[in-house]
């Protein structure tokens, strides 16, 4: 809000605006949940301890939080090229 200083007048007033839509997940293209998880345990054997799929920007990536002999590492999936990451 701009306001004039000497006559306290309403000027011009301002709003926040964002142009961020969140699109719903399609959770069966390019990538299924089944067809993620098996490559992130193909990239480490181990217990699935927990899971969550992200979407920011544009990519979209299933992320597994799989414990292999009592150590938890986090695998990431990218669900458009396939690419797998252990963090």
């Amino acid at each position: 809000m701009l306001i004039d200083a000497i006559t306290g007048d309403v000027v011009r007033e301002e709003q926040d605006r964002t142009d961020d839509r969140e699109q719903a997940i399609d959770l069966t293209q390019p990538m299924t949940y089944d067809a993620a998880l098996e490559k992130a345990l193909a990239a480490r054997d181990g217990e699935l301890r927990g899971w969550k799929l992200e979407g920011d920007d544009g990519r979209r990536e299933y992320q597994f939080d799989i414990a292999q002999q009592g150590v938890e590492k986090e695998v990431t999936v990218d669900v458009d090229s396939g690419q797998v990451t252990v963090d």
